[in-house]
């Protein structure tokens, strides 16, 4: 049973019996700055000058949706800071009440420690973001997946795939998404390749989504 049905494509096809080589990951390399594109390849003609304009165009198109995706981290980062404090400003009245049986026991209560549980609490949002990003792709059998933008980087999202069946078997996909040169995608940190067609189109589809659900369904008390 595959862990994803392409290369660089989060889960979005029936999966066939076939079972994916799992290859020795290599060093991850840095994502190009720059894309070159081949004007000598246009038909230098009367359409040349539209065919140009219209591949400007297309560049353009594609930097907005870039700066629109790092726009929807960077509002998710910020909704994540948001409930950590929330969460650590709340008062808990189950824990009060421990503390409190604690003494009228004798037992000495333990310290709160604000950095151990800020952390806590973060790795809870992280998880939960995880497996709302699981629900919005197709869930394929015996497998334990997870679809989720980066805890430190409002540019990176992540993919990953383990086997149920043999938890040494896994797959994740690591897409970067830059201002200038388009999104990239690296599998279990490979060489980076850039995203295009219908497998751009899909992830473009499940960020957006993601964006909408978890501010919708997790985050929604923060603001």
């Amino acid at each position: 049973m595959p862990l994803t049905p392409g290369e660089f494509q989060i889960p979005k096809t029936e999966y066939t019996q076939s079972q994916p080589e799992i290859v020795e990951a290599s060093p991850v390399v840095d994502a190009p700055q720059t894309v070159d594109f081949n004007y000598d390849s246009l038909v230098r003609g009367s359409d040349f000058y539209e065919n140009r304009e219209a591949l400007l165009g297309k560049q353009a198109e594609e930097r907005n949706t870039c700066l629109e995706i790092i726009a929807k981290g960077n509002f998710i980062h910020a909704q994540r800071r948001a409930e950590v404090e929330k969460r650590l400003n709340a008062p808990k009245r189950h824990v009060m009440n421990r503390v409190f049986n604690m003494i009228m026991t004798g037992q000495i209560a333990p310290s709160v420690d604000p950095v151990r549980r800020s952390d806590e609490i973060f790795r809870d949002l992280m998880n939960t973001e995880g497996r709302i990003g699981s629900s919005l792709l197709p869930v394929p059998d015996n497998v334990d997946q997870n679809f989720f933008l980066s805890d430190s980087h409002p540019t990176e999202w992540f993919y990953h795939a383990r086997s149920l069946s043999n938890p040494e078997q896994s797959r994740t996909l690591r897409y970067l998404v830059t201002e200038q040169d388009g999104i990239f995608v690296s599998t279990d940190g490979g060489q980076y390749k850039k995203l295009e067609g219908g497998d751009l189109d899909y992830f473009i589809d499940r960020v957006q989504k993601y964006a909408e659900v978890v501010s919708r369904d997790l985050y929604t008390l923060a603001a």
